[in-house]
């Protein structure tokens, strides 16, 4: 994941472009009644309005709202333990993982 800002743009970026053709690419074919090579470079049209939108939706209105409610669950223990263990059964500790934990043992 981004650490920084511009790594956080390049990331939307990417994501924006290869997620809106997929979907565009996906809607057009389905309006045409099936898929063709046709379909493919009717997509690149779409692709510009659509992703500009979609990039400025992300970094702007969905990115921070999703930053800040997987935070505030993670963050809070009362809650988490709440929301991951319906039936009450309790545990003996709460398990807290840094944020280089994944990094550490990534097996590149």
């Amino acid at each position: 994941m981004p650490k920084t800002k511009f790594q956080d743009v390049i990331f939307t970026l990417l994501m924006v472009v290869v997620m809106v053709y997929a979907l565009v690419v996906y809607n057009i074919s389905l309006d045409r009644g099936g898929l063709t090579n046709e379909v493919f470079v009717m997509a690149f049209g779409e692709l510009v309005i659509m992703g500009i939108a979609a990039f400025l939706l992300e970094m702007f209105l969905a990115g921070p709202l999703a930053k800040k409610l997987a935070f505030s669950i993670a963050a809070s223990g009362e809650r988490q333990a709440d929301c991951c263990n319906p039936c009450g059964v309790s545990h003996d500790g709460v398990y807290h993982v840094s944020s280089d934990e994944s990094y550490r043992y990534a097996s590149f």
